[in-house]
């Protein structure tokens, strides 16, 4: 892979630098409150270059959503697990934790771009956190820590929880813990699919 030019690594910066300003405005203040002027300002950049890099403040906010992922990941990926049960756990909480500290302004205002873009991220199985969970149920599979069952039904199941449990949060205006939440779910489906002959 060719090395990152210092235009490239910098435009890399700026764009983030962005995305970051804005999630830090969205935690306290509603969607339609908050300016494209207001997040250049917090991110020290021009009008120009905001749109430069993003189409509209609602593409800013879908490429936010869709980078939540390598942060869930980078999370997860600190941590040690004494198995394969408690690593899918320990995947949850870490997207759990990621999505509680964005605050439910932000989440609630993602779950509204995606519902209105095709591209179907959210449910894709190729997106990176569902990678993560199938390999790491495939894993529990043939180490026998797991039922046999269908590994992609399982998987489905619990990112249908996940969705769920996000879903609800943001009704409640994150006034839950959804961690709390989220790891009470997903340790009761891991008992119920766990094989409890190993």
């Amino acid at each position: 892979m060719e090395e990152l030019t210092s235009r490239q690594k910098q435009a890399i910066a700026t764009k983030l630098r962005i995305s970051e300003a804005a999630m830090k405005s969205l935690k306290t203040t509603s969607y339609d409150l908050v300016k494209v002027t207001d997040i250049c300002k917090a991110a020290n950049v021009s009008v120009g270059t905001f749109y430069r890099y993003f189409e509209s403040k609602d593409m800013m906010i879908k490429s936010c959503y869709n980078s939540i992922d390598l942060l869930i990941v980078e999370d997860y990926e600190k941590k040690r697990f004494a198995s394969n049960i408690d690593a899918i756990i320990g995947l949850n909480n870490s997207e759990a934790s990621i999505v509680e500290s964005l605050g439910h302004n932000f989440i609630t205002n993602s779950y509204i771009q995606v519902l209105m873009d095709e591209s179907q991220y959210t449910v894709s199985p190729s997106r990176l956190v569902h990678l993560k969970l199938m390999e790491l149920l495939k894993l529990a599979f043939s180490e026998h820590e797991i039922i046999d069952t269908d590994i992609y039904e399982l998987s489905e199941f619990i990112n249908r929880t996940a969705r769920g449990n996000i879903f609800d949060w943001c009704l409640k205006r994150g006034t839950t813990s959804l961690v709390d939440v989220w790891t009470s779910d997903i340790k009761k489906i891991m008992t119920a699919y766990k094989n409890k002959t190993n």
